[in-house]
């Protein structure tokens, strides 16, 4: 299922994270899909500026509206 995503994907992580299991498995699976890694855990990353960045830097790539 996985092999017939033709979105723009984006696998994003906190370097640290250890409960989630390895994400490289996961972009793999995910035709042209990119992985991420920002500083953090699992929930730490989710407070730092880099991971917010990483998400409006893949949008303005990948969206249709401006961001």
């Amino acid at each position: 299922m996985l092999a017939n995503v033709t979105l723009p994907v984006m696998i994003l992580v906190g370097e640290d994270d250890n409960i989630i299991g390895p994400p490289e498995v996961l972009a793999a699976a995910i035709p042209g899909a990119i992985l991420v890694k920002t500083p953090g855990d699992h929930i730490s990353a989710l407070i730092r500026p880099e991971f917010k960045q990483a998400i409006l830097d893949f949008l303005a790539q990948h969206s249709p509206i401006p961001v």
